[in-house]
């Protein structure tokens, strides 16, 4: 299975003053394993065609992984940010990603 590496973009919660919240992405860089590769064209009343992914992507968890798994919700694949649609920890120490289509929301600048 090919090897990469790669960023795991996290989306955690951080309180900015007192009960005000604020979205705040962190991302780490990690040795990704491609154990699937899938991808398939969507949107047939479209001029341009939306590519979807399902591909599986895992990785060895550090404590940071196993405490915040949970606030994955993209990882950086062939030059592009692709939103995380499922997350499997049942295969300790590693976690398995499935991503699915372009992940628009808030990066680190």
């Amino acid at each position: 299975m090919p090897k990469y590496k790669g960023i795991v973009g996290y989306i955690t919660e951080v309180e900015t003053s007192t009960d005000i919240y604020e979205s705040v992405p962190i991302e780490k860089e990690r040795i990704l394993t491609l154990e699937k590769n899938y991808s398939m064209w969507n949107g047939s009343e479209k001029v341009n065609y939306d590519v979807s992914l399902s591909n599986r992507l895992s990785f060895i968890a550090d404590p940071f992984a196993r405490t915040n798994y949970q606030s994955i919700r993209y990882i950086v694949y062939n030059g592009a940010a692709w939103e995380v649609s499922s997350i499997d920890i049942s295969n300790p120490p590693r976690i398995i990603l499935t991503i699915g289509g372009i992940y628009n929301g808030k990066r680190p600048s």
